[in-house]
């Protein structure tokens, strides 16, 4: 269903082949420029953020299509060469793009151009990891995916409810039509029973036949869905019918929390085995990454720690087990972040072992080795994120002058040592670490505020190039910085999951019970774009003098976190509704004022089997 109300725009196509994104030609998301975003924004364009494009003139074929960045020069957008294809498009021709509201998809049909597909060892998984690429597909399109540098390309013979459908966050059924290049072997003819001939008739049982697909599949981004079971084959036919079968389980399991499936695990022989394998472990927290977080842990101050739905309708013991509820409601342990499953935990009380990782799913804990010239206090300089294959952590090692920069210095999980990164300019005010956040190879620190010369400002270290940026705060938020310091409130935080198409970073400023966000659109320009305002009060927060914000955070970019003094409320930015989710028993922190800090800390948090690395041990036995 097109928008005709929404985005509307033309522009230049450029194939991604002939563009410096070459790499990015799989999957069905185009590069737009920066004007796009700006209008998207301005038009309140609903999410997920899909597009109808065609030619501008005589449009024939139509296809639909995601976007994945806002970095294409201003008139053109790059395109995937398969879609260019498909449309009959020239380099440079003009197309109509227009914003486009898909129905969830139910169900596909696809046709492999070649039986080569289908030899491959694994091609449900093949077909999975391609298709999670895609936000969408529209019947009549022919789409490429890739494995080992071998391109497949595949025809969308039928998609339901409608011609065109959005793959994200759907459960999706797929059946398969025989490639276009698959013959029909002939009955061989009968001959004579002896030793030679039954030789040659085993030969000729064990050629391929193909099968029509009858079972039921599931695209990559996919929840659960039935299926149905086959018998045993060698043929490449039962090959490709069974796959759905055999990767079924596999498939369904793999988006669920870390904490159902071992809970499913203690009933079923089979989800107890997807738990032993390395694979299904890796695809399960990947998976994770494209999901919104489902819960939060909040500390507080002076020692506690408690786990949290972000849901009214969830429950608590859906989050971790009691045990590791326990362990880290241990004395000395502090959460330094959290991020896909794994918490980074340190411990000031020991010196020697002070730095952990401890994924609370899976009751496993690893102890990082410090490095040699670590000191104790550079253990409050820490940044850690684990939303790729490999996760993050750096330490900043302090200066040993004054006025000297910064070190950063990164742990290795591989190779289990620390390695040197480069000197880091952080400007001439102190860094809230703890509000340090990466996204895109960039990790991003707010300064301090409050001090009568200057306004705070962002840093933006690359930690691939080794330099870093100073950024501006809007003009906008600088109110009340200077004057009334100590009631003001300046955090950054993702601007959503993984999967969000925009990656970038959201300032939220709180002030005399007022909340403001601001979106960076462009990190080289420094510019910012106001998304968000709202009294307290307008919100669902009836909150006075008595009764004040203790803390607050943004989970999964549009929803924000909101503790009281014995309270925690939910606020849905897209949504505009207000809900109270628990109470919380950090009465005796929030009494304490913190200038920067604050007395409840939030850490988003989601379930999954992610492991912490080699030399990871239970800390209860099973």
């Amino acid at each position: 269903m097109d928008n005709q109300d929404g985005f509307k725009q033309s522009y230049h196509c450029i194939p991604f082949s002939k563009s410096k994104n070459s790499e990015l030609e799989v999957g069905d998301k185009i590069l737009m420029p920066v004007s796009a975003l700006q209008e998207l924004l301005n038009k309140e364009t609903q999410h997920p953020w899909l597009f109808q494009i065609k030619k501008h003139y005589n449009a024939g074929q139509v296809s639909h299509c995601g976007v994945l960045e806002f970095t294409a020069d201003e008139g053109s957008i790059v395109v995937p060469d398969w879609m260019m294809e498909n449309l009959n498009l020239q380099q440079g021709e003009l197309v109509m793009v227009e914003s486009a509201l898909l129905p969830a998809g139910k169900y596909m049909k696809l046709q492999p151009h070649s039986t080569r597909f289908i030899q491959l060892s694994n091609p449900k998984a093949v077909l999975g990891k391609n298709l999670s690429n895609f936000s969408c597909l529209s019947t009549g399109d022919t789409i490429m995916i890739t494995h080992n540098d071998e391109k497949f390309f595949i025809n969308i013979l039928e998609t339901k409810p409608g011609p065109a459908i959005c793959l994200i966050g759907t459960d999706c059924e797929a059946d398969f039509s025989p490639p276009l290049d698959y013959k029909q072997h002939e009955k061989p003819e009968k001959v004579e029973q002896n030793a030679g001939s039954q030789v040659q008739k085993k030969e000729i049982a064990e050629q391929p036949v193909f099968r029509p697909f009858t079972g039921k599949g599931r695209s990559s981004a996919l929840g659960s869905n039935s299926v149905e079971k086959t018998p045993k084959s060698s043929s490449i036919g039962d090959l490709f019918q069974n796959m759905s079968f055999n990767g079924g389980l596999f498939q369904i399991f793999s988006w669920l929390s870390g904490k159902d499936i071992c809970k499913y695990s203690s009933v079923c022989k089979s989800s107890n085995e997807l738990l032993m394998e390395e694979f299904f472990i890796n695809k399960q927290f990947r998976n994770m990454q494209l999901m919104d977080d489902t819960g939060f842990l909040i500390q507080y101050w002076l020692h506690g720690v408690e786990f949290h739905a972000s849901s009214s309708n969830s429950t608590q013991e859906c989050l971790v087990p009691t045990e590791s509820m326990e362990f880290l409601r241990s004395t000395g342990w502090r959460v330094v972040a959290s991020s896909n499953g794994l918490l980074c935990l340190k411990n000031m009380g020991d010196t020697r072992n002070p730095l952990f990782l401890f994924n609370p799913t899976t009751k496993t804990l690893l102890k990082i080795p410090l490095a040699d010239n670590f000191e104790m206090k550079d253990l409050n300089n820490i940044v850690f994120d684990c939303n790729g294959d490999e996760y993050l952590l750096m330490v900043l090692k302090s200066p040993s002058d004054w006025n000297g920069d910064f070190h950063s210095i990164f742990y290795s999980p591989k190779e289990q040592i620390w390695k040197d990164g480069h000197n880091i300019n952080l400007g001439e005010r102190g860094i809230i670490f703890e509000n340090s956040i990466y996204q895109n190879d960039v990790v991003y620190m707010i300064s301090e505020w409050g001090h009568p010369f200057g306004w705070p400002y962002i840093v933006a270290y690359n930690i691939k190039k080794g330099v870093s940026k100073f950024l501006k705060i809007p003009i906008t938020a600088r109110k009340g910085l200077q004057q009334d310091n100590k009631n003001c409130k300046l955090k950054i935080f993702k601007n959503g999951n993984s999967a969000n198409l925009f990656k970038s970073i959201i300032l939220v400023k709180y002030y005399k019970l007022v909340f403001t966000m601001w979106l960076l659109i462009d990190l080289e320009e420094g510019t910012w774009s106001q998304i968000f305002k709202m009294r307290t009060k307008a919100m669902g927060l009836t909150l006075t003098n008595k009764l004040h914000v203790a803390g607050f955070t943004i989970q999964n970019g549009n929803i924000v976190l909101v503790a009281t003094q014995d309270k925690v409320y939910r606020y849905n930015c897209i949504q505009d509704n207000c809900e109270e989710l628990c109470n919380h028993g950090c009465k005796d922190s929030v009494g304490y004022q913190y200038l920067y800090g604050d007395c409840v800390r939030f850490h988003s948090f989601i379930s999954t089997l992610r492991p912490c690395g080699p030399g990871a041990k239970k800390i209860v036995k099973s």
